[in-house]
């Protein structure tokens, strides 16, 4: 390629645009611009991969300087290489023009992002363990193959390249085409736009039939469309490819899970601790495993596992609560729903198991004030109308209790808890006194 003949990788950043920021009420959104002059084995392909990857990375970084001036990120102790990280995975990058003339790709992109949204997501993935890992485990992957690829450039330079050296620029090149598509399936997995993320892990396979992450990411699509035995044997693949793939067994045990093959479950989670016993995530799953077995003391010690490599482990919290729930133990069932609520307050079934907990210890106020919240956070909540209405039926509050009970059958026609609440509701309404006993769900 004319002056390149001797140089694999040359990377010039033409930033004639260097920042387009745009700041809304509720958005911010960066434009860029990246030139990328390809080496003499650099395809079309290869120069596009690298030009859409120094992009993205020029973005996602004004956007995390922006979160760290302006939203509560700036409080997180977080450094600017995990701030990028974790923003990777809660923001798309919308390629707006590309330009290709054989010897260099031109590439104009832009990210458009609520600054507040992308640092509560921050927040999250910093402290959701597996997320956390996955992300990392990306950025250094992308970290490696820049290392790489920077290195072979320099030897370009001084006229060392061979066979080898291109042979292993090329798989460096591969490795961040991988992590975009990983990258762009598991954000539209967190999107839930389970079909558009099937799609993307397909094309990942046809390009990639030998990495075993590739066929990870589709199981967790097929997983997420209920598509439970195609999962099942995307994740056999996947272990296939990498029997220490510990990614493979936890989500095939959550999978089996779901199918309620409890005992296949265990044998899953057993591996995956065995493979990474300082994750949490495993130690949790297997104990809602044995909580469904009813195993309540084993559930209760991974359950405990869990908050201590995870103190802000809500899930593993609520977990605990419904151990103690199963063995009429409320007063410490509440407890422990109190801190899965402390630590994921927009859980809408973390506030009705609350009030579930402070209902059975007859402490009724603090029930309805549970009921409400689990409505303000999720307003389609059936089953928390129906209990808040068998609240205002003991505080003898017929009219408010009937509303309740309406709303939930509007919600779920097929509530039957509901459907003779409503009937014992409109009767105490015409004897204004309590006829019988209300049902919970």
């Amino acid at each position: 390629m004319g002056k390149s003949v001797n140089t694999l990788l040359l990377f010039t950043a033409l930033l004639s645009l260097v920042m387009i920021q745009y700041v809304y009420a509720t958005e911010v959104t960066y434009i860029k611009e990246y030139t990328y002059q390809a080496g003499e084995d650099d395809s079309k392909l290869r120069s596009r991969t690298i030009a859409l990857e120094q992009i993205k990375r020029l973005l996602l970084e004004e956007l995390g300087t922006y979160l760290t001036s302006h939203t509560v990120v700036k409080d997180s102790e977080l450094t600017q290489d995990e701030i990028v990280t974790y923003t990777s995975g809660s923001v798309a990058t919308i390629i707006i023009t590309e330009k290709w003339d054989g010897q260099n790709y031109y590439m104009q992109a832009k990210l458009s992002a609520d600054p507040d949204k992308v640092a509560q997501a921050v927040n999250n993935a910093k402290e959701d363990k597996e997320e956390s890992a996955e992300a990392e485990d990306l950025r250094k992957k992308y970290e490696e193959s820049m290392r790489t690829i920077e290195r072979l450039k320099k030897e370009a330079a001084n006229g060392k390249l061979d066979n080898k050296s291109k042979e292993e620029y090329k798989t460096a090149v591969n490795e961040l085409q991988i992590n975009q598509l990983i990258e762009d399936g598991n954000l539209l997995l967190k999107q839930k736009k389970y079909d558009d993320a099937l799609e993307t892990f397909i094309q990942a396979i046809t390009l990639f039939p030998k990495n075993t992450r590739v066929y990870l990411g589709r199981a967790l699509a097929y997983k997420n469309l209920k598509k439970y035995d195609r999962a099942v044997n995307d994740f056999n693949k996947s272990i296939e490819l990498d029997p220490k793939n510990y990614l493979a067994y936890y989500n095939r045990g959550r999978t089996f899970n779901l199918q309620k093959l409890y005992d296949d479950a265990i044998t899953d989670f057993n591996k995956a601790i065995e493979l990474n016993p300082k994750k949490a995530g495993p130690y949790f799953t297997r104990g809602n495993a044995l909580l469904h077995k009813k195993d309540y003391d084993k559930a209760l010690a991974d359950y405990n596992t869990s908050t201590s490599l995870a103190p802000k482990y809500a899930a593993a919290y609520n977990g605990k609560g419904r151990v103690f729930s199963a063995l009429n133990k409320h007063d410490l069932a509440l407890i422990e729903f109190s801190k899965a609520v402390e630590f994921q307050p927009k859980d809408s079934a973390l506030h009705y198991n609350k009030g579930l907990a402070n209902y059975r210890l007859k402490n009724y106020d603090a029930a309805l004030a549970d009921y409400t919240k689990a409505i303000e956070v999720n307003p389609d909540y059936h089953m928390a109308y129906n209990n808040r209405g068998v609240i205002y039926y003991k505080k003898k509050q017929f009219e408010a209790a009937l509303a309740d009970y309406k709303k939930a059958l509007k919600l779920d026609p097929g509530n039957k808890n509901a459907l003779k609440n409503k009937e014992k509701a409109l009767k105490a309404i015409s004897k204004h006194e309590i006829d019988s006993e209300p049902d919970t769900d």
